[in-house]
């Protein structure tokens, strides 16, 4: 599935602020699953100050919110192109959130291995 892109927006101007996407085991992709109301969410990201800092801001308030939730980090994000595209090829994706560069973003995305995050939907 390929990331759509807002209208009049080209590939070039996709920015890093908007590379986080979910893989290609949950929602509604092609072979997925449907999403449970008590889950783990594995979000892989660089590590350090960085996931810190997305804990603070994202994962603490998102599972107070949700206490069925339990969010596992994964500071791989360095190599997430090639483990997700593993992940996907093995038909076993573990991985639900992925903090990319825009570069690898765009080739998973044309490699069909992630689709965008809803956040209306995926994190009402």
């Amino acid at each position: 599935m390929s990331r759509r892109l807002r209208q009049g927006q080209n590939r070039g101007e996709i920015d890093e602020t908007n590379t986080e996407f979910r893989g290609n085991s949950g929602g509604r992709c092609a072979g997925g699953r449907e999403r449970p109301q008590a889950e783990n969410l594995t979000i892989v990201s660089w590590g350090g100050a960085h996931t810190a800092s997305q804990q603070k801001a994202y994962h603490d308030p998102y599972v107070a919110a949700n206490p069925n939730v339990k969010i596992i980090n994964d500071d791989s994000a360095a190599e997430g192109l090639a483990k997700l595209r593993a992940q996907v090829e093995s038909g076993k994706v573990t991985w639900d959130v992925v903090d990319m560069v825009a570069a690898n973003a765009i080739i998973a995305c044309d490699e069909g291995l992630i689709e965008a995050i809803d956040p209306d939907t995926w994190l009402a």
